[in-house]
């Protein structure tokens, strides 16, 4: 190979490499702080898992405000929700997408015991989530932002 077409080369993987670097960074996938719309602080750590294609969420850790359960379990939830303990309960189910946009699957309000259908909209720098419930249309539902912890 003559040195021009090697000096190209490594020209190409210098820019190439970065980006997929870059690309590698932003993922749905890790430990996500769940913002309460009402006092715009932490109120749970959210454990978002990618297992074949599909992402899911658990609750890792709560924040109660004071006057409430330290230990809090899903009262107002049905079937196999029903009274489990917040902390380790799958609320985030079967999305589906790539780079920044993921659809299709269900979360759960574990205050309310309602689940709705759900979209998320990752934002570029792969640091914060705008999560949408939903009932029907996305029209119809509220948006929370989520902040990357690690």
């Amino acid at each position: 190979m003559n040195r021009v077409a090697l000096l190209f080369c490594l020209t190409i993987a210098l820019f190439v490499h970065p980006i997929s670097l870059f690309a590698d960074s932003v993922s749905l996938v890790g430990l996500w702080s769940q913002i309460d719309d009402e006092t715009a602080k932490p109120s749970s750590l959210i454990r978002i898992r990618e297992h074949g294609g599909q992402y899911e969420g658990s609750i890792e850790t709560i924040f109660p405000l004071a006057g409430e359960p330290t230990a809090p379990q899903c009262w107002k939830c049905s079937g196999w929700r029903k009274n489990k303990p917040l902390v380790g309960l799958l609320i985030l189910t079967g999305m589906r997408g790539s780079e920044l946009q993921y659809k299709g699957g269900e979360i759960l309000d574990p205050v309310e015991g309602q689940v709705y259908r759900c979209e998320m909209k990752l934002a570029e720098d792969g640091m914060h989530v705008h999560v949408r419930g939903y009932i029907g249309v996305s029209l119809f539902g509220r948006t929370q932002l989520w902040e990357k912890v690690e």
